[in-house]
């Protein structure tokens, strides 16, 4: 068995479980005013712009994370010198890759930092788990952005607990943290930065959908397997999976807009 199909292999087994998310995009634009439209427009002319600027020069997102290095450790982060922080906006996310799949060469994970959690924002208090740790220390997970060998955005997923430790959100107390992630600096990558401080609300329909999969998925394989602790079983990796094209999406927001856009 050579590389590539040992990670198509180890990919089948990360996702096993997962559902796969298929929506209707246009259906679901419309159901949005005006206004929300907008701001995914503006938003889509942000990462548009950072995409341009950089093809200009002959990079991409890649470039400007992996620090010059000409191919990725497994699990290593990227930016190797630290993840990338932003203190006053609590956000954080670093890139990385731990197979060899030929459609995708690494992907970003996304987190909200303790002062980000806002009052009201609660932690699950299901599946018997143990009392999660205080809102100082607490963090979360918002969903982890693929990119394909050209270094362009095709799919969304999200994780089990267990991947990165965090406390566990539930669907709609998680929604709740997407507007807070921005990271407002210009490390490691000012048109990086912008880019993926952008990204949450250009697709909030398909991130909102591969939430609420992970915690149907969750829910069904706790029920399926009563033994043991269904947030820190390692069978259950990838949670959820959700395709996306960037100017697809742009196209579609900017075709609902002429329409007039429905609510």
């Amino acid at each position: 068995m050579n590389q590539a199909e040992i990670g198509a292999l180890k990919l089948m087994t990360d996702a096993q479980f997962a559902e796969t998310v298929e929506l209707d995009l246009s259906e679901e634009l419309s159901k949005l005013d005006l206004p929300t439209l907008k701001q995914m427009q503006q938003a889509g002319e942000e990462m548009a712009e950072c995409l341009r600027v950089l093809d200009r020069v002959g990079r991409t997102l890649i470039h400007e994370v992996i620090d010059g290095e000409t191919s990725l450790e497994f699990y290593t982060h990227y930016p190797k010198s630290d993840d990338v922080r932003d203190e006053a906006n609590n956000s954080q996310y670093y890139y990385h890759h731990h197979r060899d799949d030929p459609q995708e060469h690494g992907h970003f994970h996304l987190y909200v930092r303790s002062g980000g959690i806002p009052q009201g924002v609660v932690a699950s208090n299901k599946y018997n788990r143990k009392k999660w740790p205080p809102k100082s220390d607490q963090f979360a997970q918002l969903f982890v952005i693929s990119l394909d060998p050209q270094g362009l955005p095709c799919q969304i997923f999200t994780n089990n607990r267990w991947v990165a430790h965090e406390t566990f959100f539930e669907a709609p107390q998680l929604i709740r943290l997407l507007d807070g992630f921005k990271i407002d600096h210009a490390w490691p990558s000012w048109p990086l930065n912008r880019w993926i401080s952008a990204f949450p609300m250009v697709f909030r329909p398909q991130i909102e959908a591969a939430i609420f999969a992970r915690d149907r998925v969750i829910k069904d394989f706790a029920q399926k397997n009563p033994v043991g602790h269904v947030l820190e079983d390692e069978r259950l990796e990838v949670t959820s999976i959700v395709k996306i094209n960037f100017e697809q999406q742009i196209s579609q927001i900017n075709q609902m807009i002429s329409t007039g856009g429905l609510c």
